[in-house]
């Protein structure tokens, strides 16, 4: 899947994706400052009640229902497009407070993020889970970690 789309929850962002990356984000008054009053309204785009986090997921981007599915990789892309275009790093406004979705991506960003983001062994992960996820991350989206640490300079 690949296109635009919106998601309201917690704060109205667009995103703008293809089949491997997040390739944009942004807030949608962010969008409508800059192409006109509205302009993201009058979008023919799908729109979403919320993120989920889907750490495991095979795609990075997926409807599922009112929700848009996001994987790992797809959160930390997530993460560096808004904060490149918002001048904003806050986990917050892409999953409501208190809630699973919040929790588990601030988990995986801590654990498995972590991992792939300094290339740390398997072993150096506290549980089996982590270890699984991190080795299964690595296996789907080993060159884009790898491409992250070179231009990060890790």
């Amino acid at each position: 899947m690949s296109g635009t789309a919106i998601v309201f929850s917690p704060r109205p962002v667009m995103i703008r994706f293809d089949d491997r990356e997040i390739l944009q984000c942004c807030t949608v008054a962010s969008y409508n400052r800059e192409f006109g009053k509205y302009a993201a309204q009058k979008l023919d785009v799908p729109r979403f009640d919320r993120f989920e986090f889907a750490p495991d997921a095979a795609v990075p981007v997926a409807p599922n229902g009112q929700a848009l599915e996001i994987n790992g990789t797809a959160l930390a892309q997530l993460m560096i497009k808004y904060a490149a275009a918002e001048r904003d790093t806050n986990i917050d406004w892409f999953f409501e407070p208190h809630t699973t979705a919040l929790n588990e991506a601030e988990r995986w960003l801590v654990t498995v993020g972590r991992a792939l983001i300094l290339d740390l062994a398997p072993e150096d992960a506290d549980t089996i889970k982590e270890r699984a996820l991190t080795e299964r991350e690595r296996e789907r989206h080993g060159a884009y970690w790898a491409e992250f640490r070179r231009r990060a300079g890790l």
